[in-house]
């Protein structure tokens, strides 16, 4: 804090490395408070684009003060500043808001000072707030990163139907019935995204051509169906035009895809297990369980979220012909089934009564899986180390396995995994 400023006085500060050498301002009565603060302002707006501001920033207030011009000389050594030729020292009239104005700055690397002259006027006391920038880097346009092409649901949700493959890469299914949403992110820094539809690679006569879109996104509601589209969005910001970013969709008849269970599972009864699925629809799906071909009863309706976690209830009767059919809950002859049965079975065990060493050394026992097709048996000596043994096939619920190799070990464990 310095008292008294007159005009062709210059004034250090102490522990902030700024000095004020006063052109014009001052008089009798008056104060002036310098403070240095180790981070970046509070809120900076700026008349062209932001440059790359240091984490330091300079208030000062004045008291008896209106109006001062002076020259701010800022310690380079001091601040630490590693490239100062290159700073633009910035002032605004007021803490915290307001707009940076560059100001006129040179550097003498004799004195180190980094300085710049200017009239600061009083606002409630305030003289304003100073940082430091260097230019920003040059923009550069890079093509954007595209999403995944996706009917509109307004919220994020699973994939649609699998993919195929094409020679542009992945092109993906959408429901020709519903808006498609295609959207990106940008790579660097954009100004406004240019958009192209097209039904050829060529994009000689586009679909869609939209010069001009500030939003990463595009929804659209007019695709026509059974129809292969390709798509192509560029950036563009004060360097120009980035490269075109590609990607494909096709239009295809609403529909559900059973993922599991769909054949081979084996699902114990009082355990939950997740039944899944793919679609490209809006509306809720409806679950049925059937046992051997024949519907055996609903499990539930559910949103279009492509997974409903199921517990297989100790109702049911251990089978492997079960089978899961999932509908369109508006649209019946829109649904999908699993390729295959699936078992519901209770865990396996091992008949502890049936166990017996045969005169050569062997091991035979018998177990139970109900439900199972089949179970697999793995042997150890540690308890830490298992090997399968081999695979059995379960009739009417039960097998017997005779473990081969038991001859070399005087002691043997075992344990049972279905399939």
């Amino acid at each position: 804090m310095e008292f008294e400023l007159a005009t062709g006085n210059t004034y250090d500060f102490p522990g902030t490395g700024v000095k004020l050498e006063v052109q014009v301002g001052g008089g009798g009565y008056n104060e002036f408070t310098v403070t240095r603060q180790p981070y970046a302002p509070v809120a900076p707006t700026f008349q062209e684009t932001a440059p790359r501001v240091l984490p330091v920033r300079v208030k000062m207030i004045a008291t008896a003060i209106p109006a001062l011009t002076a020259t701010v000389s800022f310690d380079a050594l001091s601040f630490g500043f590693s490239q100062p030729t290159n700073l633009t020292i910035y002032h605004r009239a007021q803490a915290g808001q307001g707009i940076f104005i560059a100001q006129p700055t040179d550097y003498n690397p004799v004195t180190h000072a980094l300085r710049t002259t200017l009239t600061m006027n009083s606002t409630a006391d305030e003289m304003g707030e100073f940082i430091f920038g260097y230019p920003d880097l040059p923009d550069l346009a890079f093509a954007p990163l595209l999403a995944k092409p996706k009917n509109y649901r307004g919220i994020q949700t699973h994939e649609v139907i699998a993919p195929s493959l094409a020679a542009t890469g992945v092109v993906y299914t959408v429901n020709q019935q519903r808006p498609i949403s295609l959207a990106w992110s940008p790579k660097g820094m954009a100004r406004w995204y240019e958009l192209e539809i097209a039904t050829h690679q060529a994009f000689t006569t586009p679909t869609i051509a939209v010069p001009y879109q500030t939003a990463a996104y595009y929804l659209w509601s007019n695709a026509l169906p059974n129809t292969t589209y390709f798509y192509r969005v560029k950036t563009w910001n004060d360097a120009g035009a980035s490269g075109w970013s590609t990607g494909a969709f096709q239009t295809v008849a609403p529909a559900i895809q059973v993922t599991a269970p769909n054949g081979g599972e084996a699902w114990r009864r009082g355990v939950k297990n997740f039944i899944r699925w793919n679609d490209n629809l809006a509306e809720n799906v409806v679950i049925d369980l059937y046992k051997a071909g024949a519907f055996l009863k609903s499990l539930n309706t559910n949103s279009s979220a492509g997974a409903y976690q199921w517990e297989a209830g100790l109702d049911l009767v251990p089978a492997s012909d079960y089978s899961i059919k999932i509908r369109s809950a508006t649209n019946a002859p829109v649904f999908d089934t699993s390729d295959a049965t699936f078992s519901i079975i209770d865990a396996p065990t091992i008949i502890a009564s049936s166990v017996t060493r045969l005169a050569d050394g062997r091991v035979q026992f018998s177990l139970s899986a109900t439900g199972a097709a089949q179970a697999t048996v793995f042997g150890s000596t540690t308890l830490s180390l298992w090997e399968a043994l081999g695979v059995v096939p379960i009739v009417n619920g039960t097998a017997v396995f005779t473990d081969e190799s038991a001859a070399s070990f005087t002691s043997r464990w075992y344990r049972l995994r279905v399939p």
